[in-house]
């Protein structure tokens, strides 16, 4: 049975601790309660760390009181935080509608709704009404506990691949997301909702509206050719899009230089066709043989070196949920890790 760790602080919270641990158990979890923590040879704030450590779902929820620091200069609340933020937990996040008064817990409640890292928040007044937002929140979990695997998403993806593969070899920039729980697109209906697809991604920033597109016709997908970027919706609800994500006309080299805010732009571009709140995305970098994830150096002459022989590297991450803020946080350390594999040096480096 999966253990969800209830974090807050615990005086004047009593009540909905209460009715966390209720909802909690109602969900079929195991409720992890500092309460009912046995003595150990550590401290509590060492017990609280461990047990966040441990669990498959962090639970936050968040008053008007700040509660006792440790002695980082931090609550144990925001430090528990913290871990699960460190450690890749899910996060389930319930802010009372109180007044708060104390500009640390202005801070933290702060840092919790401006997180990137895609903390599902809702707020609550009455124990009745937390209780409510958790069972809903946990249902989420179970129904995205059921999303297919990685490895199945991939082979969706591969399968798009595939259909193309011997047409470019030019460097290539993959981006997928795939709906969980899934959706099986209607590519007829699709169709006629075209011009709008494109309109979104002109507004971010993946083509142009000079550029046009030509309307791509195929039997198990539709989408748009414009520029160089392709778009394909599939029937299977795989969204996918290639790009060339060099600049082959800024320089005599650029063609071997794909800058790390260009692939940032394009992936955060392709977030404006996505209307699913959860599921699989996935950002790849194919054909990329002499090619480096960097800024051009510019000039006439230089020294190609390549750090690594990797000609693709691929990242795949379930959202839940899928926000904004997630993804773009995501993205971000996707490309610096792309830049890490994919790096140049020049002579004087």
């Amino acid at each position: 049975m999966s253990k969800v760790f209830v974090s807050s602080v615990v005086g004047g919270m009593e009540v909905f601790r209460e009715a966390a641990k209720q909802a909690v158990t109602l969900m079929d979890y195991t409720p992890v309660m500092c309460e009912a923590f046995a003595a150990r040879p550590y401290s509590s704030e060492k017990a609280c760390i461990h047990e966040v450590e441990q669990c498959d779902v962090y639970l936050l929820i968040l008053g008007s009181a700040y509660g006792y620091e440790t002695p980082e200069g931090i609550s144990v609340t925001q430090a528990e935080f913290e871990t699960a933020k460190a450690t890749g937990k899910s996060i389930l996040a319930f802010i009372q509608q109180t007044p708060v008064d104390d500009e640390r817990q202005q801070a933290f409640i702060g840092e919790v709704e401006a997180y990137q890292g895609g903390v599902f928040r809702a707020s609550f007044s009455t124990e009745l009404e937390l209780n409510n937002e958790i069972v809903k929140a946990l249902r989420q979990i179970d129904t995205m506990s059921q999303a297919i695997s990685e490895d199945a998403f991939k082979m969706l993806i591969e399968q798009v691949i595939n259909e193309r593969r011997g047409y470019r070899d030019d460097p290539q920039l993959m981006l997928a997301f795939l709906a969980q729980p899934e959706r099986v697109a209607d590519i007829i209906a699709l169709e006629q909702q075209m011009d709008d697809y494109f309109a979104r991604l002109c507004q971010g920033g993946v083509t142009q509206f000079r550029d046009g597109y030509e309307l791509i016709d195929h039997a198990h997908w539709t989408g748009l050719n414009s520029g160089k970027c392709t778009i394909y919706f599939c029937a299977n609800g795989l969204t996918v899009l290639t790009a060339n994500p060099t600049q082959a006309n800024e320089g005599f080299f650029s063609g071997h230089f794909a800058p790390p805010q260009t692939i940032v732009n394009l992936a955060k571009g392709f977030r404006h066709v996505i209307t699913a709140n959860s599921g699989f995305a996935h950002i790849a970098l194919h054909n990329m043989e002499n090619t480096y994830v960097a800024n051009s150096p510019g000039g006439s002459s230089m020294t190609m070196r390549m750090f690594s022989k990797d000609e693709e590297v691929d990242f795949s991450r379930l959202f839940l949920p899928l926000t904004e803020g997630s993804y773009n946080e995501w993205i971000e350390q996707c490309v610096n890790r792309m830049a890490r594999i994919f790096r140049y040096n020049s002579n004087n480096e």
